[in-house]
């Protein structure tokens, strides 16, 4: 039996497990999948999970031309792909519609990790939509090495009991050690604006699906694919979680009934694009100017000759 009473939202503050409130709640995990404590490796229809690497206690994810996202609170100034580091050499915020500011940060680095650019969500799927979810979190427990995680089960005043007693919650315990997982959700609620950010919410809540997931520490910054029926797009950014009052560990913990807040990208998709892809003019007058020299160079040449 589960109750889900008195969630609160919390922001995934990167260095700790994502904490600061928020008009929803407060923060953020490694993507803990209910069913396994593998998927540390790309799925075998890979939505982009190479782009997603760590960023101080958090996660970021590479979009292409040394650009990058994650969460505005993920403050690191180096971010690292598989076993390399790059230090950030400018960082934006990114705005609303009504230009105020959100949770969200676009960072250029200082290399090129050599990764495919990701495609960005141009509309919001409907709810009840599947979505793949990757983040650099807590992983839960596995005390028996059996590749599943353990659960933990509390009465009403959150003691921990048995599976065999009477319970009202069942969720799963992390560890300090991170790394990056996938798993999957499907959308719960849209148009939800937190964090002051516009985004949408997941819940984890027993629905059947193959590995659900829910974020917790560290998870912040991490990537929410979805694919359109031809190609995965990044549909958004993993910002905060809704715990349950009371809820032991708070954000180091996944509880059924705990929901992730994710920033929704398609409402900043064009300001994105207009900071990272040049603008076309710009590279037309450069090689009609490269011609230009060209060809003057050859007349040159031709005449001195």
């Amino acid at each position: 039996m589960r109750i889900n009473l008195g969630i609160t939202l919390r922001r995934l503050v990167a260095a700790v497990a994502f904490a600061a409130a928020i008009a929803l709640g407060q923060a953020s995990l490694a993507v803990v999948v209910s069913s396994t404590t593998l998927n540390s490796t790309a799925p075998p229809d890979d939505p982009g999970f190479a782009n997603v690497g760590r960023s101080g206690g958090g996660t970021a994810v590479y979009i292409g031309n040394q650009w990058a996202l994650s969460a505005w609170h993920v403050t690191s100034t180096a971010f690292t792909w598989g076993a390399t580091s790059y230090n950030v050499v400018q960082s934006i915020q990114l705005t609303n519609p009504d230009s105020s500011t959100t949770d969200l940060r676009l960072f250029r680095i200082d290399g090129d990790p050599g990764l495919p650019s990701l495609s960005l969500a141009s509309w919001l799927p409907l709810v009840g939509s599947q979505v793949t979810m990757i983040g650099n979190g807590r992983l839960p427990f596995d005390a028996n090495s059996d590749n599943m995680p353990d659960p933990t089960y509390w009465d009403g005043s959150w003691n921990e009991v048995t599976s065999s007693d009477p319970y009202d919650y069942e969720g799963y315990q992390t560890s300090p050690t991170k790394g990056v997982r996938w798993g999957n959700n499907l959308i719960e609620q849209t148009g939800v604006f937190s964090l002051g950010t516009h985004g949408f919410l997941t819940q984890f809540d027993q629905n059947g699906l193959q590995y659900e997931a829910q974020a917790v520490a560290g998870d912040s910054g991490g990537g929410v694919f979805y694919t359109n029926g031809s190609q995965w797009e990044l549909l958004g950014i993993m910002l905060g979680v809704a715990t349950i009052s009371g809820q032991p560990g708070g954000v180091n913990t996944a509880v059924f009934g705990n929901q992730t807040f994710m920033a929704d990208l398609s409402v900043y998709r064009n300001q994105i694009l207009a900071i990272t892809i040049p603008e076309p003019g710009t590279g037309i007058m450069l090689f009609t100017a490269a011609i230009a020299c060209a060809a003057f160079g050859r007349r040159r040449r031709r005449g001195i000759g």
